[in-house]
């Protein structure tokens, strides 16, 4: 489970590993409740394994 903010929202979500994506790069699963598709291309900041 990660942690992490984006635009100032504090989000856990599960880690999922995808080759499809480039050293530097997260994929958000855009459309699940809190993750509106305006967040594409945004900075995400705090990036930290959740804790329990």
């Amino acid at each position: 489970m990660l942690s992490f903010s984006v635009e100032g929202q504090t989000l856990r979500l599960p880690l999922v590993i995808s080759e499809g994506l480039t050293a530097g790069q997260v994929g958000l699963p855009m459309g699940m409740p809190g993750i509106a598709p305006v967040l594409t291309g945004s900075r995400i900041d705090s990036l930290q394994e959740a804790k329990a």
